[in-house]
């Protein structure tokens, strides 16, 4: 934990580097959702699947809805950088995240949706929320750098009030240049 104040101290401080676009910001990177039981899960009426992405309630970003696949194997191909210079919205929730002392503040969440679309093309289609997942960014910054841009598969809960059920997974990469 101390190390860790002392790296937002360091953040707080530091200014962008002039010559390095890439110098402050977060890359998101969605590979794949996996869903383990497509019959079970997704309505019959649901045409395609899209994950909404919330990073700290800094953004709410939708990835390109992709066609249901009976298989329940989705290659979902999304990847974004995120502006997380100082003064950046989201790096100043970030920081906010990471000075709190509740650990899921700093919970990125990935709500998947299936999309119903209408017979006629002019209505836009009608999402309902099938399951979500989340990334920890302070654990992501606390690991080493191999390990905080490579590939981690995370599981997609449904939760209802009987309580949650693990309907599949998705396969993200995050990347943090500092």
């Amino acid at each position: 934990r101390r190390d860790l104040d002392l790296r937002l101290r360091d953040r707080r401080a530091a200014e962008p580097a002039a010559d390095d676009p890439t110098a402050h910001e977060l890359v998101f990177s969605i590979s794949r959702v996996r869903l383990f039981d497509v019959r079970r899960d997704v309505d019959a009426d649901v045409d395609e699947l899209q994950l909404h992405l919330d990073l700290l309630g800094a953004t709410d970003e939708r990835t390109p809805a992709v066609p249901v696949q009976a298989s329940g194997d989705h290659r979902l191909r999304y990847s974004k950088a995120f502006d997380a210079a100082p003064g950046s919205k989201l790096r100043e929730a970030l920081l906010d995240a990471l000075d709190s002392p509740t650990h899921e503040d700093s919970d990125a969440y990935l709500v998947l949706y299936g999309l119903a679309r209408s017979k006629s093309r002019s209505v836009p289609p009608q999402g309902v929320e099938l399951g979500s997942a989340f990334v920890n960014f302070e654990q992501v910054l606390l690991e080493a750098a191999s390990v905080a841009g490579a590939e981690r598969t995370v599981k997609i809960e449904r939760t209802t009030r009987a309580g949650s059920t693990t309907i599949g997974e998705l396969t993200l990469r995050l990347n943090v240049h500092r």
